[in-house]
């Protein structure tokens, strides 16, 4: 009877950390979407601005009122980046997501301490289940209130986690390898 609870338990743990695996990689990779957005503007910025400049140049030494139209268009679209820019928005939104990877990460490596618990048994099963629920609680308390990624986010994240899991079984790929199965029966 003991066994199948430590089964159970050791089967239920890997699910959680599996879990808040796949949720720290899709926070990371929200931080970095957010990251990008404010490089493509800053690029966009320079591109134009830089277009602009030599418009203006150009118009010095050439004659020509067609210069001087992709100049104004020209001189309109970094104004208008500047604008609609929303980087202190991403950078907030950034640091929003890499300290909730990093709260994932912490109740990750709890979730790892319960498993390698019950993997070797080297507790109670009644102070594991204990340790469960209150790992249970926290995990549910956290992702109500952390951001909700993109499915752009979701998708790199699984192609990060495929990438890095190819020759593994893609069961227990996100468990440490020590504690993929139960070491000391109870």
């Amino acid at each position: 009877m003991e066994e199948k609870i430590q089964l159970k338990q050791h089967n239920e743990v890997k699910k959680i950390v599996q879990e808040l695996q796949w949720n720290y990689e899709v926070q990371i990779k929200q931080g970095e979407i957010y990251i990008g957005k404010i490089k493509a503007v800053k690029a966009c910025k320079i591109i134009f601005t830089s277009l602009t400049l030599v418009g203006i140049i150009l118009s010095i030494f050439i004659d020509a009122s067609m210069l001087r139209i992709f100049t104004s268009v020209f001189a309109v679209v970094p104004l208008m980046l500047s604008i609609l820019d929303n980087t202190f928005s991403n950078y907030k939104l950034n640091s929003i997501s890499y300290k909730d990877a990093l709260n994932i990460e912490c109740l990750k490596e709890e979730a790892i301490s319960i498993l390698f618990d019950i993997t070797y048994n080297l507790e109670n099963q009644d102070i594991i289940q204990k340790k469960m629920e209150k790992l249970i609680t926290s995990r549910n308390e956290l992702y109500n209130s952390i951001n909700i990624p993109s499915k752009r986010a979701e998708k790199l994240a699984l192609k990060n986690i495929k990438r890095n899991i190819d020759n593994e079984d893609e069961e227990d790929a996100l468990i440490p390898q020590e504690l993929r199965e139960i070491r000391v029966k109870a």
